[in-house]
Order: C-alpha cells, then structure tokens, then sequence
C-alpha cells in the first residue's frame, strides 16, 4: 500500500539509496554514490525552512520532494531543490502527486509561490510545465567553477 507522509531524519538514509538510482539512469546519467546523496540530502534536510514529503510503498521509498523555505520582501517562497521518483514508478501519477501534496501544504502555510532549477530541454522539464511551473523569461542559471 503506498502513502505520502512529512520526512523525518530518519529517512535520509533510505531515500540517499534511491537518489542514487534515479540520478545514475537516464536521463541524468550520473555517476552518484550513496554518501554523496546522504551529505546532500542532509544538507538540505538541515536547511533553514525545510520542508520534504516521501511516498513509500509497503515501507519502501519510491519518491520524494525536498526543499526549503525562502523570503523575497515580505513574501514567502519555497524552493525545491530535489524531487526524484523511482524509474519502475515514473509515468504513474506519484510525481504529481508529490507536487499536488507540496502545494498544499504551502498554500496552506501562506507561501506566494514555489520555485526550482531542472534542465532545459527534458522530460523534466515538461513534467513540470504540465503542473504549472512556467520558464522565467527574466532569470538565468549561472554558475563559475573555482
């Protein structure tokens, strides 16, 4: 039986394991290991303002949304910065589902909108167009390695 519930710090550990094995398969293709996805995952679990929801079926995760809570003037936002689903599970409805759980809770706690970063040009990025999300004409991502 599956169910949506709040994370706990407990689940960081289980959900690193499948961050692993969403991110290692198409169309991401990376080269994760567990530990990596932990100190991530915890990084952001231990964000100011976090918020996350896992989907589990029988015990098991199989999805999960993270992210954390930002102010812009006297708005809040919130910012997801991960969502992965189970490559067996996707096309099912369970990352709309996360989605439809996560903003309800905001709207619920007065939060003005929900922001993310996702590649251009991707199932991804169409998988949130089509719940809403639209592309900023305004804003660019830019990074600098060191």
């Amino acid at each position: 039986m599956t169910h949506i519930r709040e994370i706990v710090e407990q689940d960081i550990a289980p959900i690193s394991n499948l961050y692993v094995s969403v991110f290692n398969e198409p169309p991401w293709d990376e080269e994760w290991q567990t530990e990596w996805a932990k100190d991530r995952l915890t990084g952001i679990y231990n964000s100011p303002g976090f918020y996350g929801l896992l989907h589990e079926d029988s015990d098991k995760p199989i999805a999960s949304v993270l992210g954390r809570s930002l102010t812009f003037k006297s708005w809040k936002e919130f910012e997801i910065v991960e969502l992965f689903v189970n490559p067996k599970y996707q096309g099912n409805g369970i990352g709309s589902e996360l989605v439809m759980q996560l903003e309800f809770h905001l709207k619920q706690n007065g939060y003005f909108k929900a922001t993310l970063l996702t590649a251009r040009d991707t199932q991804v990025e169409k998988f949130y167009s089509n719940r809403g999300f639209i592309t900023s004409n305004r804003m660019i991502y830019m990074s600098h390695e060191l």
